[in-house]
């Protein structure tokens, strides 16, 4: 008997029984009845499943537990997100058995199951870093990148995430996708059809291509940030190409002509940033300084180069203002960072208390800056803010999450291990072993 076979038994039995134990509504003139009930069913019958799989997981019955994961995951109409948590249940009974390969693979397909920019994945990304990291398998993890790279590009933590693999392996010339940050963004539909052109041209290879969709991109974009998040890729095109010197003409002569036209200097200062030139970009950013010193666009310019240079008094200075000028949480956010990497602990705190409710909303935005507050000794008090977040929210497994690397780095391992093994709630993805099951 095959899986979808059984899987089929057991989403009739899971219905079956749930129709024994509670009365359904009546099916419309026409429509099978149990056909009907069984769509109604389902959710209730995916629950079962993953029940069943948690409690044959926990008694070290593997065998049984992939079988009831696997009919959650395969269920017809189920949600992305269900396949991708059912995937990882299964990935990490791989893991208890040792069974690495089969982890691994089972781990990127919960990756590409879920978009890129929510926690699951994030959490997903975590995994799969850290079983490379511990066997010390580099090389392999930087391929399982590139690879994962190839068929995702919308993926910019991955990005990321090659770039420090590399760096690890002091091969940072292969570069990721986009140099420097993850990656542009686009106010139009339009223009997302030209990032998109590019970094197809980008993957082939195709260099030429690649510098005339990014410049189609820069010339319909009218948003002053999202352009200046363009000029990086359009300067390192430029200079593949050889036309960079024509690219920073150009920009010279439209700072002179055009309405606004200081902010080619930012541009410029972009381009020479992300060759290294601090200099260079110092002195771009000084024809533009004056009246326009507290425009974001110039600030935000001003931030990126106080963080190459790790200049942490002028990188807290700067977002300070940002944070007044445009407020918003993700600047929020790279304010309390600033203030922890300048050692201003006590406005850092003030930061974090203040923003407790958007902490609460969207807890995995705020994962680097509690980590960087952990780092600096402010572990303890971090953890009194997530239990605070964790009381109004119990089931959130994000809190969990945090709340847990928080304990680690307190040195409370046994907390830290409880709250990743708790499996009160329903994301529960460690499945625990008991001694004689």
């Amino acid at each position: 008997m095959n899986t979808r076979t059984f899987c089929l038994i057991g989403w009739l039995a899971a219905a079956s029984l749930c129709n024994a134990q509670s009365p359904s509504a009546a099916a419309s003139p026409g429509e099978p009845r149990s056909w009907r009930q069984l769509i109604q069913q389902w959710p209730k019958a995916g629950a079962e499943f993953e029940a069943a799989g948690d409690q044959a997981a926990d008694a070290g019955r593997y065998a049984e537990a992939v079988t009831r994961y696997e009919a959650w995951r395969d269920m017809p109409g189920s949600a992305a997100e269900q396949k991708a948590l059912a995937t990882i249940k299964l990935a990490q009974l791989a893991e208890a058995q040792f069974e690495i390969d089969q982890a691994r693979t089972a781990y990127l397909q919960a990756l590409s199951m879920v978009p890129p920019a929510g926690g699951v994945a994030h959490e997903i990304r975590l995994r799969i870093e850290d079983g490379y990291r511990r066997q010390g398998d580099l090389p392999a993890l930087v391929k399982v990148w590139q690879n994962h790279l190839q068929s995702h590009g919308d993926d910019p933590e991955a990005g990321l995430l090659l770039a420090n693999a590399l760096t690890d392996l002091r091969r940072p010339e292969e570069g990721v996708p986009w140099p420097h940050h993850a990656g542009p963004t686009a106010t139009t539909a339009a223009n997302t059809l030209h990032l998109k052109a590019a970094l197809a041209a980008r993957r082939a290879g195709q260099v030429k291509e690649e510098l005339a969709a990014l410049q189609a991109a820069f010339e319909a974009e009218s948003d002053p940030l999202a352009r200046l998040d363009l000029v990086g890729g359009l300067g390192m095109a430029s200079a593949l190409t050889g036309q960079l010197p024509e690219l920073i003409a150009g920009f010279r002569a439209k700072a002179h002509t055009e309405a606004d036209g200081w902010r080619y200097a930012v541009y410029l200062a972009e381009i020479q940033r992300g060759a290294g030139n601090a200099a260079g970009a110092q002195e771009e950013l000084a024809r533009a300084f004056g009246p326009r010193s507290r425009d974001v666009l110039f600030l935000t310019e001003a931030w990126r180069l106080s963080y190459d240079q790790r200049n942490t008094a002028e990188r807290a200075r700067l977002a300070r203002l940002l944070a007044q000028i445009a407020p918003g949480t993700a600047r929020e956010i790279e304010l309390v960072s600033a203030l922890l990497r300048n050692n201003e602990n006590a406005e850092a705190l003030q930061g974090l208390r203040a923003n407790e409710d958007t902490l609460s909303a969207d807890p995995l935005q705020w994962h680097d800056a509690l980590l960087e507050a952990g780092a600096t000794g402010l572990g303890e008090i971090t953890i009194g803010l997530l239990e605070s977040c964790r009381a109004r929210q119990p089931a959130d497994w994000r809190l969990r999450f945090l709340l847990a690397e928080a304990r680690l780095q307190t040195g409370d391992f046994a907390a830290a291990e409880k709250l990743f093994r708790d499996g009160s709630g329903r994301r529960r993805y460690c499945p625990t072993r008991r001694s004689g099951g």
